[in-house]
């Protein structure tokens, strides 16, 4: 293959660069230096340097760093048919190109050298057609067939430079051509990503020609990035990574649990888990159902990478992906999203594989699919034995669970657990009146400690805060209603974590202080100036953070007395218990308290006792420490045989037929591509 590169010199007003390429030019004669008499702009000078030759062209950004025989393997499959016209390779940093993560850059444990990365993609690459909407500019491959039938960059409507090779991409797939992803070749990038976070442009202005070109691409893209089919690409590289640095002397942590915890809005149970992986030494892989997606969320020392898990139709595939990472522990957590078959299939392949379960019950999903509220916002009939859930029976028809099934098979599971853990005597009451063989452990949720600054309290108010995002099980239903009750009152509600407040009388003082990272609790409370915390929850809560922050802070609590915050309040005071489901009532015993200073006094110093009795984050984490160590004592790692996604016909139908094409998945799956024109070959695309 005969290469010639052209460094296009844009009129530079660095000094510099005449004589840098001048040397790079005398090292190498393939290399021809082109010096613009003015500047151009980089759609203009591509374009100038793309029509200086006939051939095939590759534009690469001055920010990548390429690896040995990249060239040759994107030529290679660039020359595969007539009908492709662009080849993109994956990267660190390359919007949809990136991986393991996609949309962002990429971060990588130890230190891969871009040879090692490409050595890995080349291995664990399947090689396909792999058609995306549009090429990424950082590293293209154009065809000459292809750019001689479209054309060069719109140099009139993408002067600026943005967005100039997406509108060049659909200019090549409507006339036929495909815009493919070269799964074998890593190509470092060190540039910022402009599709950002969810696969939204730079700027509102660059949009506009792109728009006004294109007005369904921005749909397009979002629908591609929806369904995510590179999700096969994205989990290969992941876990080829993971087995290229593992450690084979210490076992992975795995935690299992109902959603990310770098995604979204998070609550109590995430918050657990991420301490867990902050504060453990060892590497944690994190292990959620998402979106209808497994995914995988990778910690190590000074950094993390998240990945899916699994391809559309699969079933239990992603727990032996999982589990070839060697693993020293699994730590259930939450199984929402999860099947019963997809948890008895994990502890199958973990005692084949003599890797010890823990399993901590943070809420009652394995005794009702409704976890604790029924459809209509009640207590859900089926958490008796004899209870009869209609709603429950019809949400489970489709898996051919019943609720007693379900439930006698997830308490044979709870059987299995090496170590079961609650985090409340309340909530191991709970279960052992379903099982009371289960042998339950207590362990309290740790929090971070802090000492709170003292402030008097402003004379003639009281400012109850309502702290988290809310929900109907957290009593959002009737807050308006209690707030209403006490709307007489010297009372004035902070909410923190939310960005809207209930409907209320006028004559009630609310303000919503929105959301903030978990991190600054303390500080938010704190600049609230927040005297007393109000916990109203409808439902059995296990632990609540939000109770032991409170206290943290020094501040009594008006909770509900279901559950784990009735519980506690009972025993260590630091508050008051009120009825959940009488608000008159419990805007009473809140007013009685509110009126006295001295109640109110007395209350905040028992919390302030209660905060002395709190397990700290960092008691917490020796803890566990300790519970993995000695689980693991025992263990000898599996030898890690790496388990990665073979090509579905499922994966195939995502790659070619995820979005709008001229194309349509029926007839790449039937390997055959009908005829376009100014095309020669019937390119059969299943065959490859």
């Amino acid at each position: 293959m005969g290469v010639r590169f052209v460094l296009a010199d844009d009129a530079s007003t660095d000094q510099r660069i005449p004589e840098v390429l001048s040397d790079l030019a005398a090292l190498d004669e393939r290399v021809t230096v082109v010096r613009r008499s003015r500047n151009l702009g980089f759609v203009g000078n591509c374009n100038r340097a793309m029509d200086d030759s006939d051939r095939d062209v590759v534009l690469l950004n001055t920010d990548t760093v390429v690896p040995p025989g990249w060239l040759d393997r994107l030529y290679t499959l660039a020359g595969e048919s007539e009908r492709i016209g662009s080849v993109t390779p994956v990267s660190n940093n390359a919007e949809i190109a990136s991986v393991p993560g996609w949309l962002g850059d990429n971060m990588y444990p130890g230190a891969f050298s871009v040879e090692e990365l490409d050595t890995l993609v080349a291995e664990v690459g399947t090689g396909d057609w792999i058609e995306i909407p549009t090429a990424v500019g950082f590293c293209v491959y154009l065809r000459r067939q292809a750019l001689d039938v479209v054309g060069l960059f719109d140099e009139e409507a993408f002067g600026r430079g943005y967005g100039e090779e997406n509108d060049l991409s659909l200019r090549m797939r409507d006339a036929g051509f495909l815009n493919l992803l070269c799964d074998r070749v890593f190509v470092s990038h060190i540039g910022e990503v402009s599709f950002g976070r969810a696969g939204r442009r730079k700027s509102k202005e660059d949009s506009v020609p792109l728009d006004r070109l294109w007005p369904d691409y921005q749909a397009t893209i979002d629908r591609f990035i929806k369904l995510n089919p590179l999700r096969g690409v994205q989990a290969r590289v992941g876990l080829g990574l993971m087995e290229c640095s593992g450690d084979t002397q210490r076992g992975r942590t795995l935690y299992l649990l109902h959603h990310p915890i770098t995604k979204g809005i998070i609550g109590g149970v995430e918050h657990h888990v991420a301490d867990l992986v902050d504060g453990l030494d060892d590497e944690s892989i994190v292990v959620s159902r998402w979106n209808g997606a497994t995914r995988l969320e990778w910690f190590w020392e000074d950094g993390m990478t998240t990945f899916p898990l699994d391809l559309p139709g699969e079933t239990t595939e992603w727990v032996d992906r999982a589990l070839s990472m060697g693993i020293g522990v699994v730590h259930i957590h939450h199984t929402f999203g999860f099947a019963p078959e997809d948890t008895a299939y994990l502890l199958d392949r973990a005692a084949d594989l003599g890797v010890p379960v823990v399993w901590s019950l943070h809420d009652y999903h394995a005794l009702t699919p409704h976890s604790i509220l029924d459809s209509e916002g009640e207590d859900c009939p089926a958490l008796d034995d004899d209870g009869l859930c209609m709603s429950c029976e019809q949400r489970l028809a489709p898996t051919g669970w019943t609720v007693w099934s379900r439930r006698r098979e997830y308490l044979r599971q709870l059987r299995r657990a090496d170590v079961l853990i609650a985090p409340s005597e309340s909530a191991a009451d709970n279960y052992s009146r379903h099982d009371p063989d289960l042998e339950i452990e207590i362990r309290p949720h740790g929090i971070p400690a802090f000492e709170p600054s003292l402030r008097e309290r402003e004379e003639g108010l009281t400012r109850i805060g309502v702290i988290g995002k809310g929900g109907v099980h957290k009593g959002d239903e009737v807050l308006g209603a209690l707030m209403d009750e006490l709307s007489d009152s010297s009372i004035g509600w902070h909410l923190l974590g939310r960005d809207s407040a209930p409907a209320v009388s006028d004559d009630v003082t609310v303000e919503a202080h929105g959301l903030y990272p978990r991190e600054d609790v303390y500080r938010v409370i704190e600049e609230a100036a927040i005297d007393a915390v109000l916990i109203y929850s409808q439902v059995d809560e296990t632990f609540s953070l939000v109770l032991s922050e409170a206290w943290m802070m020094g501040l009594p609590v008006f909770g509900s007395e279901r559950g784990a915050v009735g519980e506690r309040i009972r025993r260590h005071g630091g508050g008051v218990v009120v009825p959940h489901d009488d608000v008159k009532m419990a805007a009473r015993m809140i007013r009685e308290v509110v009126d006295d200073p001295t109640l109110m006094r007395r209350y905040a110093e028992e919390a302030r006792r209660a905060a002395g009795e709190l397990v700290t984050k960092e008691q917490m984490i020796t803890g566990y420490s300790r519970l993995y160590a000695e689980l693991e004592s025992g263990t000898v790692l599996a030898s890690s045989v790496l388990q990665t996604p073979v090509p579905t016909v499922e994966e195939r139908a995502g790659w070619l037929g995820g979005f709008a094409s001229p194309f349509s998945a029926d007839s790449y799956l039937d390997e055959e591509l009908p005829t376009a024109a100014g095309f020669s070959d019937s390119g059969a695309v299943g065959a490859r």
